[in-house]
């Protein structure tokens, strides 16, 4: 018989003794032999008397605290997942274990030891996801424990039926490869189904009880489990809200999007600019989506693109800005923390019954108006006077009088040569029109960046600037 043998049948011996029988030494005994994974599969009464009998010998704080409850892996690539023990043989045991868990990009060179049936599922994971290009065919990933020497192949009690893991796993690998990072309070479990989507699991209720030990506030479930989750939260009062994943779709992407979008928790202002990129591009709510731009992204990304013309600075020089209200009117904010003009014209097309996308480039642009105008705003920017003003469509012979017209109310007579009009927004037939409308003097800019299609939105922190005045262009006057 091997150590790991002798050690494992030490280990079932004593777990098969109830907390109430098991003595503080036994407890003790038992969570050793257990080593890092003792808080995560001992009951909190065992785990007590461990405590006791070290306490009892004057050990220090830090090496009693070990046995209590651990804390859920953290940063990108950490999971967990929740399954429930079917055998009754060891009742010293949770009834529902806690796995904590990592996806690690890049294969090791030796293969990470798991729980009997637990690699299966996530190799399924990454197949699918994979298949259905949630994640890069070309990258690799590998499910890790959250720590070294976690799980003990010969305990026979983690071997058993992880097909409830998918959804968990599926979900924090999608994360991980967003550069996300998850939130500890956003539980889920759901098995596979490659027609029928996220289907049924058992052991809702004992699933449920240990999240609400971890704090957990949404757990996600499939739907055909939605009321039967929904009634044990109600009979227990635990302070958790039932959600589903998308009902009856078999690509693993679109099921998992209510529930990937709970999961991420939002980048700070302090991390990485990609990570800061993701989460923006994965809020689902235009309005909560420009609110994290400007709270997380605008005046680093402004700084960075002034940065890109230290040594030209008189390109930024600005005294009036011109720009049109699109589908982005982040584009405004960050022009205007760029060039930090004293006056700006902001133009939005006018409501019209042939063209109803433009219904809501008012709301927009009152939205925008607001927010310049604000103390803030007005302190950052040195009291601007942003005027916001409707203007009808036409095609380029309408549009040029009408645009050399505002630029002549706008300057006043002033000098042309402290005017920059953004020709980034609108329709293409507006850009030229504002190319033949600019004055002589008058600068030209032009933002280039990656577009991200599942958000319909330019990628952050990927801008170039393009300034130039077309009276110059010839003798290559222009910048990158």
């Amino acid at each position: 018989m091997s150590p790991s043998q002798v050690v494992a049948e030490r280990i079932e011996r004593l777990a098969q003794k109830s907390p109430e029988e098991l003595t503080n030494p036994e407890a003790l005994k038992l969570a050793r032999e257990l080593g890092p994974l003792a808080s995560w599969l001992l009951k909190p009464e065992v785990l007590e008397k461990a405590r006791l009998e070290l306490a009892a010998y004057g050990w220090p704080t830090e090496e009693i605290s070990q046995y209590r409850k651990p804390y859920l892996p953290d940063g990108p690539g950490a999971c967990w997942v929740v399954a429930v023990r079917k055998d009754t043989c060891y009742p010293a045991l949770r009834d529902s274990i806690v796995l904590p868990l990592r996806w690690q990009e890049g294969l090791s060179e030796k293969p990470p030891i798991l729980p009997e049936g637990l690699q299966e599922v996530a190799d399924e994971v990454v197949r699918e996801l994979k298949a259905s290009r949630a994640i890069a065919e070309s990258d690799q990933w590998e499910l890790h424990p959250a720590s070294d020497n976690l799980f003990d192949p010969g305990l026979p009690f983690l071997k058993g039926d992880y097909s409830s893991a998918w959804a968990p796993l599926a979900g924090a690998l999608i994360l991980a490869a967003n550069k996300g990072k998850p939130d500890h309070k956003v539980w889920a479990t759901g098995a596979w189904d490659r027609q029928a989507g996220v289907t049924r699991v058992e052991g809702i209720k004992e699933k449920l009880a240990v999240a609400n030990e971890f704090h957990a506030t949404q757990f996600f479930v499939p739907a055909s489990c939605f009321e039967e989750a929904r009634q044990w939260v109600r009979e227990n009062n635990w302070p958790i809200e039932i959600k589903t994943f998308e009902r009856s779709t078999p690509r693993p992407h679109e099921a998992l999007r209510p529930y990937k979008l709970q999961l991420r928790v939002p980048a700070s202002r302090s991390d990485p600019p990609e990570e800061r990129a993701a989460t923006y591009l994965d809020i689902s709510s235009d309005h909560e989506r420009r609110k994290y731009y400007l709270d997380c992204i605008l005046e680093d990304l402004a700084n960075e693109l002034r940065n890109q013309f230290s040594k030209e600075p008189e390109k930024l020089q600005c005294r009036y800005f011109i720009t049109i209200v699109s589908d982005s009117p982040e584009l405004i904010y960050l022009m205007h923390f760029v060039f930090r003009p004293r006056k700006s014209l902001i133009l939005y097309t006018q409501e019209s019954q042939s063209n109803r996308r433009n219904e809501s480039y008012p709301k927009l642009a009152a939205e925008v108006e607001e927010w310049l105008k604000s103390p803030e705003v007005q302190e950052q920017l040195g009291s601007s006077q942003p005027r916001v003003e409707a203007f009808p469509d036409g095609d380029l012979e309408e549009l040029v009088p009408r645009f050399r017209s505002l630029v002549d109310e706008l300057l006043q007579g002033d000098d042309p040569r402290s005017l920059v009009i953004d020709v980034t927004p609108g329709k293409k037939i507006m850009s030229i029109a504002w190319t033949l409308a600019a004055p002589k003097g008058a600068r030209l800019v032009y933002v280039d960046s990656k577009f991200a299609p599942a958000a319909r939105k330019p990628q952050p922190f990927t801008e170039r600037l393009t300034i130039f005045s077309l009276d110059t262009l010839s003798n290559n006057d222009s910048s990158v």
